[in-house]
């Protein structure tokens, strides 16, 4: 937000970028320079961090991590998806989900917004993961 502004302000002393007749209210102009600001700004973020993810590997301490498989990637998404379709109580679906995107307990009950506590939370997901292994164990067994 602040280099937008700057770039903003900038433009606008120099007297280029947003004008009266150019077709877009100043509110709206400013709200393109901060996304244009923004995806400036998380690149050179992302940049920075690869480049310490690399300095990091070659000094030994961690090893480069491997660019997922977009296969991989879309199946596993896939057998996500389906497993959630199995969850019949859309709450518990929904914190499922939630829990496998890797939000934690009280973010999943501020979402739920219902009440619910993020040691309910804990419970529901406690509950779902014993069903599901003694589901499992009753699918061996046959």
């Amino acid at each position: 937000m602040a280099h937008a502004l700057t770039t903003f302000r900038r433009d606008a002393l120099a007297g280029r970028g947003w004008r009266p007749g150019g077709g877009a209210a100043l509110n709206t102009y400013f709200a393109g320079t901060c996304l244009f600001s923004f995806a400036t700004e998380y690149r050179k973020h992302h940049r920075v961090r690869r480049q310490q993810a690399a300095a990091r590997a070659a000094v030994g301490r961690e090893r480069p991590t491997a660019i997922p498989d977009i296969a991989d990637s879309i199946a596993g998404q896939a057998l996500v998806a389906d497993h959630l379709a199995t969850i019949e109580d859309l709450r518990q679906r929904l914190a499922v989900g939630l829990t496998i995107d890797g939000l934690s307990h009280a973010e999943i009950s501020q979402i739920l917004a219902d009440g619910t506590t993020p040691r309910a939370v804990e419970a529901m997901i406690y509950r779902h993961r014993r069903r599901v292994q003694t589901r499992g164990n009753h699918d061996r067994t046959d």
